[in-house]
């Protein structure tokens, strides 16, 4: 797989209207940018100490929520660093 952009988001605040807005900016970038394919890391989910929980459920639903207005981004993908963040994904999705 070719990587055609590499998105930077710089997460300093311990929040969830921090965390939502990451992800919120990167997808509109990638609706910006025509990008059909983005994956995001368990952002904030390690060293910063956001309950793992609540932080894949901001994630899924933010993500979730765009995508029903905005048809251009055709996969998103999250990547998990840990069973933990794994599992949580799963009972989100389904």
């Amino acid at each position: 797989t070719e990587i055609s952009y590499s998105l930077l988001n710089l997460y300093t605040i311990w929040g969830t209207h921090q965390l939502k807005s990451c992800y919120t900016r990167s997808l509109e970038l990638a609706k910006e940018y025509e990008i059909s394919s983005i994956a995001f890391p368990a952002i904030s989910c390690g060293v910063y100490g956001f309950p793992i929980k609540d932080a894949c459920k901001i994630a899924y639903n933010t993500v979730s929520e765009f995508l029903q207005n905005n048809k251009s981004i055709e996969q998103v993908i999250f990547i998990d660093i840990n069973d933990e963040v794994i599992e949580t994904y799963k009972e989100l999705i389904g």
